[in-house]
């Protein structure tokens, strides 16, 4: 008897573990768009500074700090020296798949030739993956909302041509256009706004050279803020009534330079159901014959991407 409840008692805290460890990884909709890195006022100041890390590599992880735009990012240098690279580069709220922190080896990752010497420390050095990539962000209040930021850069010519990709648990991605890529002068950021729909969720976070590769991420900051601020210029404002829908969808544009706008409709497993463009202000879609569940709708022009989450019942 006491063998069978003793049994009994494991597989209920096993259940529990799998149910816990499904929601931590949850789907999460998140709006991104990216802009080149000109003069610093790219750090966002906005809400209230959760986290801001210069992965670093090095000596000690103060040796690394600097400070953007009021914005400290703090170094991140722990771990044992294997090569040029450091070990462990986990955060408070950032967790990657990759363990490699590469200090600052030569000038092709160093932004001061072009002139910005205020990214000099922060793109100079990186964390670094040779395959696909993955970073778990954590720590998060479900119903807040969040912005959060990767800085990447990277000078070599033979990278003229690579973009960033990052798909949210293998659904829907987002890709940098070409005239943002990470390799065009100093380098990018990319901004992801979003509302916490768990504590935490999985990015796949990839670099695309004519297939996929590793990446690198010189520096990444989260920031709770107030309102995810859709209408700002660096997104693509649009709303889609009704959510929940059963028959078919309404698409409405916030302002015309968004028309001709692809958007496409994917399950939470990555598969694309739906795909079409904008060509007016409103648009409406049959999705009549989606089964329910959860789905992603995404609408991206040339240079940006917003994302939003749609019911099916």
């Amino acid at each position: 008897m006491t063998k069978k409840i003793t049994h009994s008692l494991f597989m209920a805290i096993c259940l529990l573990a799998f149910i816990t460890t499904q929601k931590a990884i949850a789907q999460q909709s998140i709006s991104w768009s990216t802009v080149a890195l000109v003069d610093g006022t790219e750090v966002l100041t906005e809400g209230t500074l959760i986290e801001a890390i210069n992965f670093s590599g090095g000596d000690t992880d103060s040796a690394h700090d600097t400070t953007i735009n009021t914005v400290l990012f703090s170094g991140k240098a722990s771990g044992a020296a294997s090569g040029n690279a450091f070990a462990n580069p986990t955060t408070a709220n950032f967790e990657s798949n990759t363990q490699n922190v590469v200090p600052f080896t030569v000038d092709q990752y160093d932004p001061e030739a072009p002139g910005i010497a205020v990214y000099d420390e922060l793109l100079s050095r990186f964390l670094w993956n040779a395959g696909a990539g993955t970073v778990t962000i954590s720590g998060l209040e479900v119903g807040k909302n969040y912005k959060l930021q990767f800085f990447m850069g990277d000078k070599r010519a033979d990278q003229a041509d690579a973009f960033i990709v990052i798909g949210v648990q293998g659904g829907t991605s987002y890709g940098s256009d070409a005239t943002t890529t990470y390799a065009a002068g100093p380098g990018i950021v990319i901004n992801g706004a979003f509302e916490a729909e768990s504590t935490s969720f999985v990015l796949d976070l990839n670099k695309d050279l004519n297939g996929t590769e590793g990446f690198n991420l010189n520096a990444y900051q989260l920031r709770e803020v107030a309102s995810l601020g859709v209408d700002d210029a660096s997104l693509i404002n649009f709303n889609m009534y009704p959510n929940p829908a059963s028959k078919s969808l309404q698409i409405s544009l916030g302002n015309s330079e968004a028309i001709n706008s692809k958007v496409t409709i994917s399950n939470i497993a990555g598969q694309v159901v739906y795909t079409g463009s904008l060509d007016s202000k409103t648009k409406s879609i049959d999705v009549s014959n989606l089964n329910s569940g959860i789905y992603l709708v995404k609408v991206a022009g040339a240079n940006l991407s917003t994302i939003k989450k749609l019911v099916i019942k």
